[in-house]
C-alpha cells in the first residue's frame, strides 16, 4: 500500500470512529446500543494504530519526537496514548455500570452510593476522553 492510499485508509477509520463515538455518545442511555458502538470505537481505533505502526513505525516516530523536542508532534502523541488510556477506564467504568445495573433490576442488591460514585467517574472520564480524542483527531491531519 503506497503512503497515499494508507493516508487516507488511516484518515477514514480515524474520521469514521470519532462519528461512531458521537452517535455512542447521543445513545449513552441506550446501554445495549451504547456499549458496542463504543468497543467497536476502541477496537478500530487500536487497529488504526497497529496498521499505523507496522506501516510507518508510529511508536518509533513518537519516541524520536520526544527526543527531537518536536512540540506538536509530542502533543499529538500525548492525547492520542491519553485517549487509549481513557477507553480502558470507560470500558472498566461503563461495564462494571452495566452490571450493577442489571444485578440490581434482577435482586435489588445494588449500593446506591458506590453506583453514583462510579457514574461520576464515568462521566468525568468520557468528558476528558472526548476532549482528547477530539484533539487527537484534529492533530492527526498534520501528522
Amino acid at each position: 500500500m503506497n503512503d497515499e492510499t494508507l493516508s487516507l485508509v488511516t484518515r477514514s477509520l480515524n474520521t469514521a470512529m470519532v462519528l461512531v463515538l458521537a452517535v455512542g455518545l447521543t445513545l449513552r442511555y441506550r446501554p445495549k446500543v451504547h456499549m458496542p458502538l463504543m468497543l467497536t470505537a476502541f477496537v478500530v481505533d487500536l487497529v488504526n494504530v497497529l496498521i499505523l505502526e507496522l506501516s510507518r513505525g508510529a511508536v518509533g516516530q513518537a519516541t524520536q519526537a520526544f527526543t527531537d523536542g518536536a512540540r506538536f508532534m509530542q502533543f499529538h502523541v500525548l492525547v492520542s496514548a491519553l485517549s487509549l488510556v481513557g477507553y480502558g477506564v470507560a470500558l472498566v467504568t461503563g461495564t462494571k455500570l452495566y452490571r450493577a445495573s442489571r444485578s440490581a433490576s434482577a435482586s435489588q442488591g445494588e449500593n446506591p452510593a458506590r453506583a453514583r460514585r462510579l457514574r461520576k467517574v464515568h462521566k468525568v472520564n468520557a468528558a476528558i476522553f472526548i476532549f482528547l480524542r477530539l484533539a487527537s483527531y484534529v492533530t492527526s491531519f498534520w501528522m
